[in-house]
């Protein structure tokens, strides 16, 4: 089964779409494009955290060129997930203001 994206969105009215507020894309996931996914998600208005393999400076390089906001190993998401979302949502909740 392909992986499917997930989001926490908030609407801004009642009758607005849903917008995401954060997307965590996994730049090893082989049904993805990951530049792709992260240039999508900043267009829908999302903070990005991306995460990879240590072993590929370069692939996280990408994600950071791609336009992605945090850009961790997976072994810091794997130890960090609470903050680095936290950090997210008070940088998007500021853009608001």
């Amino acid at each position: 089964m392909p992986p499917r994206a997930r989001s926490a969105s908030r609407p801004t009215s009642p009758t607005a779409p849903a917008r995401p507020a954060v997307a965590v894309i996994d730049l090893h996931e082989r049904a993805l494009d990951p530049t792709a996914a992260i240039t999508d998600a900043k267009a829908a208005g999302a903070r990005v955290l991306a995460f990879g393999r240590h072993t590929e400076p370069a692939t996280l390089r990408a994600a950071r060129d791609a336009g992605a906001d945090l850009v961790v190993p997976r072994s810091q998401l794997a130890e960090e997930l609470p903050e680095l979302l936290r950090s997210l949502l008070a940088a998007q909740e500021n853009d608001r203001r």
